[in-house]
């Protein structure tokens, strides 16, 4: 059955327009131009290295683990090939549909039956055309010459941008760029109140992408075999409506069981999952899991986890790769049965991400990220044939999400590299050709901050290089929607948000 992927019987989503945490994130990157002038202490780096591994395990357990991955599919485009526009999803006949092979049927996840997927080419030979087919001969005249046009930013305009000739981090200097101009504002060191800055402004998207848990608990006990420390594991808690939902977790940076403790290692199954505990309500959900994501409006929730095909716990051995499935649930009825939405293969990390509104939902999954409206769990194509999709600069924890319904995402299509953003509730996009890409490829940011719509968005791109003498060289600009970039000479890293500090890095 072909159905409305977004359909919401809740009615219409709240539009883009800026929300009090975009504010947040905009106040953050003003304050860090002062941050960065203070001079580094001599114990800088030894403090920001023990922050860095405790709000790691923090943020891995509000996010779940891995990186988010490549995206392969389809969008439907019409218009020229320098502005497309997503077909809204409300026309019936043009539409974004989901094809009936992609509606699951309702299951419960005993019932689920994990399968491989297979990647598609990550480097497909030709450059797909992303419009539709003529039945006469186009004219072309129109696409020699780009729009450049951009409409009014109802949100603003950003200050600056952050740029760096190296990677950033502790110690190395970040300038200030004019983004209309290019010229350098100002020039810095990166001191641990600059990680800082830099690290609370990505918490702040955080906080966008799925619901922070209402509750965090570190556990430690006994030695490993070693005769060391345990290194523990962290108990995570949601309230929802008076329903409590908790899950515990080992810190995702540590991949070796030897570090654990048996007592702690006995809390977790062959498979790595842990009880899944629900108290308030009765339950359909499975009895264990690896990870548990819930929409920030917390009305949806998505289960990762597995039937592990061998009894005992990690104490007995080391942890067995199996497929899971990600399974989407009502967070405020979890006695209803729940809807699979994708088969995890062996290498898929299952990181969970939802839109601010909470009406869409992106999966990661062996072969990219996946996305699905939360009402239907009907499937969304977003993807032109033939390319290769990843999110941008932030994407690794926060999901590839910008304002309340839109995505943002870097393709790759053959050689040449393109901008994406879409916002899934209105099917306006825009797709911004941005160069030929090396095998490094390239990253994108957009300014989170002043997010309006897709055809007026601020992004910065960094073309990166292999080089036998530098290691890698980049060329990065700055643009907004279709309008010219302006190049930003010697950086290797760009961004709309104070650089210095990378989950994980």
């Amino acid at each position: 059955m072909t159905m409305d992927p977004t359909h919401d019987p809740a009615g219409p989503s709240p539009s883009d327009h800026p929300s009090p945490s975009d504010e947040r994130i905009d106040a953050l990157a003003r304050a860090a131009g002062a941050e960065l002038r203070r001079p580094a202490p001599a114990d800088g780096v030894a403090r920001v290295r023990r922050q860095q591994r405790r709000r790691q395990a923090v943020i891995a357990g509000a996010a779940g683990t891995g990186v988010l991955a490549v995206v392969i599919g389809a969008l439907v485009f019409t218009g020229g090939d320098d502005r497309s526009t997503v077909v809204p999803a409300t026309e019936p006949t043009t539409g974004v549909s989901v094809p009936a092979t992609t509606t699951p049927d309702e299951t419960t996840p005993d019932e689920t039956t994990p399968g491989e997927t297979t990647p598609d080419e990550t480097t497909p030979d030709e450059s797909p055309n992303t419009t539709p087919v003529a039945t006469d001969t186009p004219d072309t005249s129109a696409t020699d010459t780009p729009p450049t046009d951009v409409p009014p930013n109802a949100a603003g305009d950003p200050d600056v941008v952050y740029v760096s000739d190296t990677f950033a981090s502790f110690g190395s200097e970040v300038s200030t760029v004019d983004l209309r101009t290019g010229a350098v504002t100002s020039t810095s060191v990166i001191d641990e109140a600059a990680g800082e800055a830099s690290r609370d402004a990505q918490d702040a998207l955080m906080g966008r992408a799925v619901l922070p848990p209402t509750r965090e608990v570190g556990h430690s006990s006994g030695l490993n075999a070693a005769g060391q420390d345990d290194v523990g594991y962290t108990t995570i808690e949601y309230d929802v409506g008076g329903i409590t939902y908790s899950l515990d977790r080992l810190p995702p940076e540590v991949t070796s069981i030897d570090l654990f403790s048996a007592e702690t290692l006995g809390r977790f199954d062959r498979c790595g999952q842990s009880e899944l505990r629900v108290a308030g309500a009765p339950s359909a959900l499975p009895e264990r899991a690896t990870a548990l994501s819930i929409s920030v409006d917390g009305r949806w929730m998505v289960v990762v986890g597995t039937d592990c095909p061998q009894p005992g716990t990690l104490a007995d051995g080391r942890q067995l790769a199996s497929d899971r499935s990600a399974t989407l649930f009502d967070a405020t009825q979890p006695d209803l049965p729940g809807r699979v939405l994708v088969d995890l293969a062996l290498d898929g990390a299952g990181t969970t991400t939802f839109s601010a509104d909470g009406r869409f939902v992106a999966v990661e999954a062996g072969d990219g990220l996946r996305f699905f409206a939360t009402a239907s769990a009907g499937e969304l194509e977003l993807v032109p044939d033939g390319c290769v999709a990843s999110g941008t600069k932030w994407s690794r924890f926060i999901g590839p999400w910008i304002g309340e319904s839109s995505v943002a995402l870097q393709l790759r299509c053959g050689d040449v590299g393109h901008v994406l953003v879409a916002d899934l509730d209105s099917g306006d996009s825009i797709d911004v050709e941005v160069g030929t890409v090396s095998d490094f490829g390239f990253v994108a940011d957009v300014d989170f901050a002043h997010y309006d719509r897709p055809g007026n968005v601020w992004y910065t791109t960094c073309l990166l290089t292999p080089d036998t003498d530098r290691g890698t060289t980049g060329s990065c600009s700055v643009a907004q929607g279709n309008g010219e970039p302006v190049e930003l000479p010697g950086a290797l890293e760009a961004s709309f948000l104070p650089l210095g500090f990378t989950y994980g890095g």
